[in-house]
């Protein structure tokens, strides 16, 4: 079955020539409109070859700038629950660049900046489903994602994606681990403490069909906890990962495609996109497109629930894991077309930040 193929960091086809200006800004105008979904679901391939493989930091020039990778021990302790619907996007006023602006590799991530394994075994799929990515909600269809999924037949088995302490193990029929019972279903909670970490970071897998792990037991990354399912509110097969960091708690959720160890030859992407006002732009449609290969267009999104669910280190609105090395092309309309180019190395995480501001 198809999900059981590896996917293996891809060379790209060429289809840059239709994105020419006007239909850049088509796409972002269009997204906001509920049309972003369905571009997804017809370049369902461009989600497949960027999950192939994403992590680096940088520097930006005037109209945007990047940053040395922060440190992750610091989280944002917000306790508000993302509103369940979508958020308008905003409409900042900045003057539209022009031409390219680049953006400068900063020196390599350190390796606890990539602290956890993919859950899942090399022959299951392991690619983060492109449609309801972190902090999204499918137009307002869901509840704001607090995780990523990996769609799996039922049984698949699930692995510890770090070492740590099992704290939570069973059924969530009592809203233990989300504001509803049985949100979850079946699931496991781990609690880990990666190497120069001052805070621990969780993380819970749901949706079982299965719990192979009892509360207190100590695991091994990469140790079977249980089977992919869709107990809870699951509405087809698949894994619910979620990281959770400083708290086992709900609103203490934060972006996964941050800390996953990226495939060989791939790093991963992390950026914020603000306003004038300083504020994260919520729900603004963005195009990463391969400036180095042939291949189709990438269709991202910032995160929905505006910045509860951001680090407080780096305070991302939108990321992205195991992209294959190389440059991008940022594009997005904020008051005009902006284009921003970003490098990414293998092993290592992007950060860019636009308009320019202070390194967080």
């Amino acid at each position: 079955m198809a999900f059981y193929q590896k996917i293996p960091c891809v060379p790209r086809v060429s289809v840059r020539e239709k994105h020419s200006e006007a239909f850049c800004r088509s796409i972002s105008t269009k997204a906001r409109m509920g049309w972003f979904w369905r571009a997804v679901a017809e370049w369902g391939i461009a989600g497949v070859l960027m999950s192939a493989c994403v992590p680096a930091a940088a520097t930006l020039s005037p109209s945007g700038s990047a940053s040395p990778v922060p440190s992750p021990t610091l989280f944002s302790t917000a306790t508000a629950r993302p509103s369940p619907t979508a958020v308008p996007p905003a409409t900042p006023t900045a003057a539209p660049t022009e031409g390219i602006r680049q953006v400068s590799p900063t020196p390599s991530s350190p390796p606890e900046i990539f602290p956890l394994d993919v859950p899942l075994p090399p022959q299951a799929n392991r690619v983060i489903a492109p449609n309801y990515r972190f902090a999204a909600s499918m137009n307002g269809a869901r509840e704001i994602h607090h995780g990523v999924e990996f769609e799996n037949p039922i049984g698949t088995p699930v692995l510890a994606a770090a070492g740590g302490t099992v704290v939570f193990a069973g059924e969530d029929s009592g809203g233990e681990l989300a504001p509803w019972p049985n949100f979850y279903g079946q699931a496991v909670v781990i609690e880990h403490h990666p190497a120069g970490w001052e805070q621990p970071l969780f993380t819970l897998y749901a949706h079982l069909s299965e719990v192979r792990v009892v509360e207190g037991e100590t695991v091994q990354a990469g140790e079977v906890v249980g089977a992919v399912g869709m107990s809870g509110s699951a509405d087809g097969p698949h894994l619910h990962f979620e990281v959770r960091a400083g708290e086992n708690a709900y609103a203490n959720s934060r972006n996964p495609e941050l800390w996953l160890t990226p495939q060989e030859g791939c790093g991963s992407l992390a950026g914020r996109l603000a306003a004038p006002s300083g504020q994260g732009i919520p729900a603004l449609a963005v195009t990463l497109l391969p400036l180095d290969s042939e291949s189709p267009p990438i269709y991202l999104q910032t995160y929905e629930a505006g910045e509860a669910l951001s680090t407080e280190s780096l305070r991302e609105n939108l990321a992205i894991w195991n992209l294959p090395a190389g440059r991008y092309q940022v594009e997005f309309v904020a008051g005009g077309l902006h284009r921003l180019e970003v490098a990414i190395r293998p092993g290592e995480r992007t950060f860019f930040s636009w308009p320019q501001e202070t390194s967080p």
